[in-house]
């Protein structure tokens, strides 16, 4: 018989919970299931608004969101080139 570790089964519904964008959700299940989610729950919305922006073709939206929640990010992806030679974010917008 397998020993089933409810507080770990309960992380991997908190990671789904913020990974998939469900901010809402996952701060209820973290009360509900008293645990400390391993991420910053208020930051989902952010990645939410981020992965729509792409989703529907606003690239540039979606690049000024980066940049405002992590201008590192946003620098390496303005320079980084793919195989073709243009940066991931020109190949994008093509």
């Amino acid at each position: 018989m397998i020993a089933i570790n409810y507080r770990d089964i309960n992380f991997v519904i908190m990671d789904y919970l913020i990974n998939e964008g469900y901010p809402s959700a996952a701060k209820k299940f973290a009360l509900e299931a008293n645990i400390q989610p391993k991420a910053d729950i208020d930051s989902i919305q952010e990645r939410v608004e981020i992965r729509n922006a792409i989703h529907g073709g606003d690239i540039q939206s979606a690049i000024e969101k980066i940049n405002e929640l992590n201008p590192q990010v946003g620098r390496t992806l303005q320079a980084a080139p793919t195989r073709s030679g243009i940066s991931a974010v020109n190949h994008i917008m093509l």
